[in-house]
């Protein structure tokens, strides 16, 4: 059984978080990861592109997104005629190449804790390596009609 997933800077995360979702921001992105076995802190934030983004992920850590992006301009045309926002929130669980099954099997199940924690977002997507992380393909993958939300 896997040990609860602890927060370490929680109202860090919240601050980090709740400036992430204010409206006006159009792209940014958060990056947690782990302290030890069991204990998760904020690693990295910023407002620039998903590259940024994807140069904090460490091949043998496994981490964890939220990524915003704006809406493409049909996505944009889309949504103001149904009155949501222009804007789509990612969750992204990074599993570094490096990272062995059984750590891979153990933090797995503080995935949901994890979710919880940064509900509300649009889609939730695993990465597996950072060949395919891209915006083009992480706006591919966050479709409904997608099919895998696995990024390999």
């Amino acid at each position: 059984m896997t040990a609860p997933v602890n927060i370490a800077d929680k109202e860090d995360i919240k601050d980090a978080h709740s400036k992430l979702l204010n409206p006006k921001n159009l792209y940014g992105w958060i990056v947690i990861g782990y302290k030890d076995a069991n204990t998760i802190m904020l690693q990295a934030k910023g407002d620039g592109s998903v590259e940024d983004m994807v140069s904090k992920l460490e091949d043998g850590q496994v981490q964890y997104c939220i990524l915003r992006l704006r809406e493409s301009d049909k996505e944009l045309v889309e949504d103001r005629r149904d009155g949501k926002s222009a804007t789509k929130d990612i969750f992204i669980n990074w599993l570094g190449p490096k990272v062995g099954r059984v750590e891979r099997g153990k933090k797995q199940g503080h995935n949901p804790a994890v979710t919880e924690f940064f509900k509300p977002f649009h889609v939730e997507l695993t990465a597996l390596s950072r060949t395919n992380l891209n915006e083009k393909t992480i706006r591919e993958k966050a479709t409904p009609n997608s099919g895998s939300h696995q990024i390999d």
